[in-house]
């Protein structure tokens, strides 16, 4: 009796001793591939996410955009005095820009883009501040843009313009944008209302690639077209 007391007691003190460490290590490697998971998040990403995944990300967008409301500008007659013709100040556009931002947080995100594109009076060319505020884990925010863009208007060859939109960005896959743009020239202050819709980084990035790549084979096709 005595003997099987002295082994139940060994099997119990084996048992508390064993059980705990063995709990212990699971808990540590639980928690090793927990913190793995959840590490240092990636440097840059291609997709604006919010933090932890992602410390910064690039912004690469096409978007399109119609001058919902624009101030007009008289068109001088063949006298060159001005008549009763006008023109918007503000036309259609379509741009594409290229930047990058910052997580400061989990909620907002700080970057700059870098803009080309073109409307009805010809090529605009500038750079932008942007403000993001995250709005879900999956990626959907609210875009604050505002900078100086150097365009053409009626009348004028080339004139600081005042770019500023809010975008509701749907996972930077996609974004609704509305914004306003305005200027001086002539002695009077032009402005204009948009609306319209811009591709995201991913799509963003996947149709600039085509494009040129598009540009590379027209390239080559006219450095081999035999010229008579």
């Amino acid at each position: 009796m005595a003997t099987i007391q002295a082994l139940a007691a060994s099997v119990i003190a084996f048992a508390l001793v064993t059980v705990p460490a063995s709990l212990t290590a699971q808990d540590r490697t639980a928690g090793v591939e927990h913190d793995s998971a959840y590490a240092t998040p990636r440097l840059r990403c291609w997709r604006g996410q919010p933090a932890p995944a992602c410390a910064t990300f690039v912004i690469t967008e096409i978007g399109a955009y119609r001058s919902m409301l624009s101030t007009s500008v008289a068109e001088p007659s063949g006298s060159g005095s001005l008549n009763s013709n006008r023109s918007r100040a503000f036309t259609d556009r379509a741009t594409v820009e290229i930047g990058m931002m910052r997580n400061l947080g989990l909620s907002s995100a700080l970057g700059a883009t870098v803009s080309i594109g073109g409307d009805g009076h010809g090529l605009r060319i500038g750079a932008r501040g942007r403000y993001r505020r995250w709005l879900s884990a999956s990626g959907r925010s609210l875009d604050i843009s505002s900078g100086i863009i150097a365009g053409s208007l009626p009348r004028t060859s080339l004139t600081a313009i005042l770019s500023t939109d809010v975008a509701l960005n749907f996972s930077d896959y996609g974004a609704l944008v509305a914004g306003i743009d305005l200027a001086h020239t002539s002695g009077q202050p032009r402005a204009a209302l948009f609306g319209g819709a811009r591709l995201g980084s991913k799509p963003g990035l996947i149709t600039t690639g085509l494009a040129m790549i598009i540009a590379a084979i027209g390239v080559v096709a006219l450095a081999s077209w035999k010229w008579e």
